[in-house]
């Protein structure tokens, strides 16, 4: 991947169009949804208008000279606020250097871009609460059923009845509408149902997947109730940065003299590297649908 020659252009314009759309030809599943896409562009916080499903503003015949009804709609709104992933990496000024014109660093831009976007897929799908970091799964708190079998009748039955539910509160236009399940699963449909092998759609659905997606569900969402917002992914380099060399979060001490293992960019001749993604994303209600307990 790091060798495809439209990476380079992408990253450094950063074009967060392009960049979707490419990381979607490798496989990124929440690049492919139709959903409404936003940019905060330096924006502390944005609102995003829903509807509520109830009242309509559909029009009606009327005779020459009768007065034109008043529609209504039930809005709503969400606060988006850029919450970000970020990483960073380190290689030694040597290696840095003996690459030349800036390939390593090249590199580890993808990798940290591809390898962020994996995380994304895992975390965008699933049903868990929000915090003071990550955004709750789009999965939280919206209509979940439990699967119910594993042979043809059964998975017909349980993903009408996702369907039903989309369809009940206004949504599943074909055109926006997406089925949303983890690899092993599509295959599953593919082996199974016909439409699936022609089509790639199930019940005139398109289906989208990715080894990513959280396993033991399937997740029905219109993506003109969904909203993501974000900025192009920051990536910046520093040489004589100090390092609490850490994987887990978690553990990465704010108290610098405690950290351990520390590493001094300047003294040991290292080169670290940051990325900064900012993004966050939310769901209209009625917009999505869940099921659970899936085996196949």
């Amino acid at each position: 991947m790091s060798s495809t020659p439209e990476w380079a252009g992408v990253l450094v314009s950063e074009d967060l169009v392009a960049l979707f759309d490419l990381l979607g030809q490798h496989g990124n599943a929440f690049v492919q949804l139709p959903v409404v896409k936003f940019e905060f562009a330096n924006r502390g916080k944005l609102r995003i208008p829903t509807r509520v499903p109830g009242k309509s503003l559909g029009g009606a015949f009327r005779k020459e000279g009768e007065p034109i009804r008043v529609g209504a709609l039930s809005l709503s709104s969400k606060s988006l606020e850029p919450r970000s992933l970020a990483v960073l990496a380190s290689a030694t000024t040597e290696m840095v250097e003996a690459a030349g014109d800036d390939v390593l660093a090249e590199l580890i831009r993808v990798g940290a871009i591809s390898d962020t976007s994996r995380t994304i897929d895992s975390l965008i799908f699933d049903s868990l609460a929000g915090d003071d970091a990550r955004p709750p799964g789009l999965g939280y708190g919206v209509d979940t059923a439990v699967a119910t079998g594993v042979d043809a009748a059964a998975i017909a039955a349980d993903l009408r009845g996702r369907l039903d539910v989309l369809l009940a509160a206004g949504y599943g236009n074909p055109a926006t509408t997406r089925w949303v399940m983890r690899s092993g699963s599509a295959t599953t449909l593919t082996q199974i149902f016909l439409e699936m092998q022609v089509n790639r759609t199930f019940l005139g659905l398109e289906v989208v997947s990715s080894p990513d997606v959280p396993p033991g569900q399937v997740m029905l969402l219109d993506g003109s109730g969904v909203a993501i917002a974000a900025d192009p992914p920051r990536f910046e380099s520093a040489s004589g940065a100090l390092l609490h060399e850490e994987a887990d979060a978690s553990a990465v001490a704010e108290d610098v003299s405690a950290a351990v293992p520390l590493r001094s960019g300047w003294q040991t001749a290292v080169t670290s590297f940051r990325l900064i993604w900012p993004m966050n994303w939310c769901g209209a209600t009625g917009a999505i649908a869940v099921l659970t307990g899936v085996l196949w």
